[in-house]
């Protein structure tokens, strides 16, 4: 899904549940961006279900604000 950020412009968020060797649900995320010749990426994942539910808006928080270190000067 689209995943816009003031700081990197344009980007994707995607999630995806897959199950592990000891046939536990786990969930991915990942935000993309490609912005100026470079890929950002910012991933979790984790088996704690409701907790990454729970999790999601702070974590869209700090994607938001993640930036290139050329900007900060």
């Amino acid at each position: 899904m689209p995943f816009a950020s003031e700081n990197l412009g344009e980007g994707v968020k995607a999630t995806r549940y897959v199950t592990n060797e000891h046939d536990a649900v786990v969930r991915g995320t990942h935000w993309v961006w490609r912005t100026r010749g470079r890929d950002i990426v910012m991933r979790t994942g984790t088996a704690h279900l409701a907790v990454a539910e729970a999790l999601d808006p702070l974590l869209e928080v700090l994607a938001r604000a993640i930036r290139l270190a050329d900007d900060l000067g």
